[in-house]
C-alpha cells in the first residue's frame, strides 16, 4: 500500500531522530492558574458568609438585604482577586470589604397613656378609651379651645425629632394644634410653648400616612415666655398636648377625634 506524504514525512523525521539519538519531545499542555490555598479557604468563608445572609434575609428583608447584597460583593472581589493573584502572591495582599452592620432599631416612645383633659370654661371635651383608640369628643363656643395633656418624664424625648399622629374624625372643620410644652418657669410661672396649627384638620384622616410635626417646625408662643425666635429643645420637654380650637376659617361646633397612635420617634 503507497503511504500518504503526510505519512512518508513522519517515518523520515523519524528516522532522522533515530539515527541521530534525539528523543521525540512530548506535547505540552496548557496549565490552569494556580489559587493559593489562602485564596480558596477566604472564598469558602465568603460562600459561608453568603448563605447566612441569604438564610437570615428571608426571615427578616427589611434589616439584612444590605449585608445579602455585600456578601455577594465580597464574594465576587474574592473570586475575581483569585483569578487574578498569581500563586506566590500571600492572602494578606487582599483586603476584604468589611460587612455593613443591620441597621439600628428606630427611637419611638409610644404617647397614648396618660391623658388629662382641660378646656376654657364655654366648650366641653371628653376623652373615651375605646377599642379603636383614644376618642376626643368635643364641642367649642365661639374662638373656643379644648386640649388634652401627657406628661412626660425627664429626658423620656430626648433621641427623637418628631411627633407623629394617627388619627381620624368626624364633624365640624376646626384647627389640630399639636404641642410641646416645658416646666413653669419659677419667675414668671409661665410654661413656654411651641406648636403647629393645621387649620380645618380635625376630620383629615392621618390613620395610615400620620401627621408629622417635626420639633424644628413648631413656633414659639410668645405670650408663654418664650421667644419668637426660640426652638424647641427636646430636653426641656414637660407636656405633649393635642389642642382643638375654632380659629377665624373653622367653624367651631361639636366633633370626634379618634387617635389611634401617637409617638415620639427619630
Amino acid at each position: 500500500m503507497q503511504k500518504s506524504p503526510k505519512t512518508r514525512l513522519n517515518s523520515a523525521q523519524e528516522g532522522f531522530r533515530e539515527r541521530t539519538g534525539q528523543k521525540t519531545a512530548p506535547r505540552s499542555t496548557p496549565k490552569s492558574p494556580k489559587i493559593p490555598v489562602g485564596v480558596i479557604v477566604a472564598i469558602i468563608g465568603a460562600l459561608s458568609t453568603l448563605v447566612v445572609a441569604v438564610i437570615t434575609s428571608l426571615l427578616a428583608p427589611s434589616v439584612t438585604i444590605k449585608a445579602t447584597a455585600t456578601a455577594e460583593a465580597r464574594l465576587t472581589s474574592l473570586l475575581v482577586a483569585a483569578l487574578k493573584t498569581p500563586s506566590a502572591t500571600p492572602l494578606a495582599t487582599l483586603t476584604l470589604p468589611p460587612l455593613d452592620t443591620p441597621a439600628p432599631t428606630p427611637f419611638m416612645v409610644s404617647l397614648m397613656t396618660g391623658w388629662t383633659a382641660f378646656k376654657e370654661p364655654k366648650s366641653a371635651v371628653q376623652l373615651i378609651e375605646s377599642a379603636q383608640g383614644l376618642e376626643i369628643h368635643y364641642s367649642l363656643s365661639e374662638n373656643g379651645w379644648v386640649s388634652i395633656s401627657h406628661a412626660v418624664a425627664s429626658g423620656e424625648l430626648v433621641g427623637s425629632n418628631k411627633l407623629v399622629l394617627y388619627s381620624s374624625g368626624t364633624g365640624a372643620l376646626n384647627t389640630l394644634e399639636i404641642k410641646v410644652v416645658y416646666q413653669p418657669n419659677t419667675t414668671t410661672n409661665k410654661s413656654p410653648t411651641f406648636s403647629v396649627l393645621n387649620p380645618r384638620a380635625t376630620t383629615i384622616d392621618y390613620s395610615k400616612s400620620g401627621l408629622e410635626v417635626p420639633y424644628v417646625n413648631m413656633m414659639c408662643w410668645t405670650e408663654t415666655g418664650c421667644n419668637g425666635t426660640e426652638r424647641v429643645d427636646v430636653e426641656k420637654i414637660w407636656k405633649v398636648e393635642i389642642g382643638i380650637s375654632a380659629r377665624a376659617g373653622d367653624e367651631g361646633g361639636s366633633g370626634m377625634i379618634l387617635v389611634k397612635k401617637f409617638d415620639a420617634v427619630k
